[in-house]
């Protein structure tokens, strides 16, 4: 019987779910609180089907992307430093487009963005915890590297 706590043996399912559940949680308080600030109830953001569907697909996207760049990366830190953000920057662009074609209201925008900003601080949070970034390539090929069927000479 293992003594293992089920999230260190399935981190991925874990990360996804608490991204989901604790996103789709707070996005809900964040469209609770736009509404009282006076953004349309109807708006297409505020929709719990609309917001707990994108958490969810923003909680696999971020899950499988972290994963990809702290397995992949030379430096996994130093990447996610700068691709957090510009993530962030990016997930903004279609509310803008909406806020500027006069689709949604700025209000609405304003909102989407919070909601943005909140479930990706959540997932860097859970990630972090769950999928911690290791220190840098050259330790990790370090480990790795097969040893040498040399032995060492020893000093006379």
């Amino acid at each position: 019987m293992s003594t293992e706590s089920p999230s260190r043996r399935h981190p991925i399912i874990t990360s996804i779910a608490l991204v989901a559940i604790l996103g789709s949680a707070a996005n809900a308080l964040v469209s609770l609180g736009a509404q009282a600030l006076g953004a349309p109830k109807d708006g297409m953001p505020f929709l719990p089907p609309a917001y707990i569907t994108l958490t969810v697909l923003a909680a696999v996207v971020g899950t499988f992307g972290w994963r990809l760049v702290t397995a992949r990366a030379q430096r996994p830190a130093r990447t996610l430093q700068w691709l957090v953000p510009v993530t962030l920057l990016v997930s903004f662009t279609p509310d803008l487009y909406l806020g500027v074609t006069g689709a949604w209201t700025w209000s609405t925008v304003l909102g989407a963005a919070v909601m943005h900003v909140v479930t990706i601080s959540l997932a860097v949070a859970i990630f972090a915890w769950q999928l911690p970034v290791p220190r840098a390539t050259s330790a990790r090929a370090a480990s790795r590297a097969v040893p040498s069927s040399r032995t060492p000479e020893r000093a006379a």
